[in-house]
């Protein structure tokens, strides 16, 4: 884990050219890149939920101080302690809750395509926001169907209740083709 202090604001992006998550060849290899969240916006309370049609995602937890004490709950709950800048990686297949008693950084990984055999499936990475920095509006851009036929977005409430008020282009998420619900572990909803 690398500090990066600065007298005056900068941005700082983690990445990799050549990236093969969990993968044993280089034939799906990706430049992964992401602008890193500061420590202010790090947190102790998230939730995430794996990709549609993916076998399982890489999850990779990141803690700022020694001695953060984390809890997975994905559906089992697993305990980890964690020092300043140490992870701790597991495979997602069920959506999760992730707490911790001090800030963590929360990272999801698409695996190679040559991991679950989905086809025109390169790996990336995203940034986990945490649930203290959740809005009530996003706008979602996504590429022209003719290039990309089928998008996908994952929309995470506080409880399965609040889907009924949640909207896409006008149309309630709940009504439309190939909508998913659940609920997440250990997540109050």
């Amino acid at each position: 884990g690398t500090c990066i202090v600065s007298d005056k604001p900068v941005g700082v992006f983690g990445s990799h050219r050549c990236a093969n998550i969990q993968s044993p060849t280089q034939w799906f290899c990706d430049t992964l890149v992401e602008q890193l969240l500061p420590e202010p916006a790090w947190g102790t309370n998230y939730r995430i939920a794996p990709l549609m049609t993916r076998g399982g995602d890489l999850v990779r937890i990141t803690a700022l101080k020694d001695g953060t004490f984390v809890s997975i709950f994905n559906p089992e709950k697993t305990n980890v302690i964690l020092d300043r800048g140490e992870i701790h990686e597991f495979t997602m297949t069920t959506p999760a809750s992730i707490g911790a008693e001090e800030k963590i950084s929360v990272a999801q990984f698409s695996q190679s395509s040559d991991y679950d055999g989905v086809v025109d499936a390169d790996p990336f990475m995203t940034l986990i926001q945490p649930r203290k920095s959740w809005l009530k509006g996003y706008l979602v851009c996504t590429p022209p169907a003719t290039e990309f036929p089928q998008s996908y977005a994952t929309v995470i409430a506080d409880n399965t209740s609040d889907l009924s008020v949640i909207t896409l282009n006008g149309a309630n998420i709940l009504g439309l083709p190939g909508a998913m619900t659940g609920t997440i572990p250990n997540s109050g909803g």
